[in-house]
């Protein structure tokens, strides 16, 4: 016969059992409904984005910070975009270096020259201040005249035998 105490000792192992597994199937069925918020098109699947999703997301929300920007009537700057973006500066350069980002990276670059010849050429007093900005690599890399061509001097020095022998 068992005594009172190993009966109670049972009776609270039980309980315990109950509670985590209590406590554990709450926490998955949790975290299936959370699946099924965030990737509620996929019948709660959960779904990693391919890189190329990503990159499109990244078109979305460069599009939408360059659309705020306008709204504004304030230039897009690099550094805005990768605020707008969350990330860091190692995070953008980074990103930058994949094939995929870069693409999207560079588009905005494209957008954001387009910004500065159109007011270049369409804000009156804003000629100089665009000109410097497109100067920048990061805002197209212009330069104001193009490298003169190294000239090479051709010397030719004549010796030979004898005084005029030369000449």
């Amino acid at each position: 016969m068992q005594s009172k105490e190993t009966f109670d000792m049972r009776e609270t192992l039980c309980n315990a059992q109950n509670i985590v597994n209590q406590f554990f199937l709450k926490h998955k069925i949790i975290y299936k409904l959370s699946c099924m918020w965030y990737n509620h098109d996929r019948g709660g699947e959960a779904v990693r984005k391919s890189k190329a999703q990503k990159a499109a997301e990244m078109r979305v929300k460069i599009d939408e910070y360059f659309e705020l920007r306008a709204g504004e009537g304030r230039f897009p700057t690099e550094a805005g975009l990768i605020l707008a973006l969350d990330l860091s500066e190692e995070e953008y350069d980074k990103l930058y270096m994949d094939a995929l980002y870069k693409r999207e990276f560079d588009r905005a670059k494209l957008a954001r020259t387009d910004w500065l010849e159109n007011q270049m050429v369409t804000e009156s007093g804003r000629a100089t201040g665009c000109m410097n900005a497109l100067k920048q690599e990061k805002n197209g890399g212009y330069a104001d005249k193009t490298p003169a061509a190294r000239e090479q001097k051709l010397v030719i020095e004549l010796r030979g035998v004898g005084s005029g022998a030369a000449g």
